[in-house]
This record gives C-alpha cells, sequence and structure tokens, in this order.
C-alpha cells in the first residue's frame, strides 16, 4: 500500500510539471549462515514483504534496479515518468492464435489493473 500512495504522489508531483526523482526502496532481508566446504558463509535471502514489493513492481510494469535480496531496489525517475505516460496499445492487447481463454482473461485483467493504477484508482 506504501508503494502505491508513494506512486500516487509522484503522479501529482508530475502532473504539476516538477522533476520526478528516483525512488530507492529498502527492503528487509534476512542474513543466512549456510555451511559450505570453505566454511560458513552468509547469504542474504529476501523474505515475504521483500518478494511481495518486487512481485508488485513486476506486475505493474515498472523496471527495476537491484535486486530484494540485497534489500534496495531503485526506480529511475525516468522510468516512472514513462509508466505514467498514457499507453496507446498495450502489450497484453496482442491477440495471438495460440492464446487460450484463460491466459487472454488472465492478461486483460494485468492490463486492467495497470490502467486503473495509474488513472489513480489507488484505493485497495
Amino acid at each position: 500500500v506504501y508503494v502505491l500512495t508513494v506512486l500516487k504522489g509522484l503522479k501529482y508531483r508530475l502532473a504539476a510539471g516538477a522533476k520526478v526523482p528516483n525512488v530507492s526502496i529498502m527492503v528487509p532481508v534476512e542474513k543466512t549462515q549456510i555451511q559450505t566446504s570453505a566454511g560458513l558463509k552468509t547469504v542474504s535471502i529476501a523474505n515475504r514483504v521483500s518478494q511481495a514489493v518486487a512481485a508488485l513492481l513486476r506486475r505493474l510494469g515498472l523496471s527495476y534496479i537491484g535486486n530484494e535480496s540485497y534489500g534496495k531496489i531503485r526506480i529511475n525517475g525516468v522510468t516512472i515518468r514513462r509508466w505514467f505516460q498514457p499507453k496507446l496499445e498495450s502489450r497484453f492487447s496482442e491477440k495471438t492464435v495460440n492464446l487460450n481463454p484463460s491466459l487472454t482473461h488472465l492478461s486483460s485483467g494485468i492490463s486492467r489493473q495497470q490502467l486503473k493504477i495509474r488513472t489513480s484508482y489507488l484505493s485497495l
């Protein structure tokens, strides 16, 4: 919900003509130690919150830099500005012969969700 609220604020900022900044999201990670042949090694693993934030960004079609396992995700301001621009044609609207009805329904649902978020229906 917080990520969607930040996107909503950035949308208003863009509409006012201001520059959209880069956004850095700090997500929690879990440190785990594993035994290897060289000895004990500490590994960072993304927890459920980190995976959910990354999945949300992927589902919205926002490309980000970094990895949820590192604990920091960065979204470029140019990427956010492009994401808010109206799309003339959705990448999911392309009809192919091999697409079964359940995938067509899923893709139209995803594109509808993206459109609603872009047009500020951000209440969950």
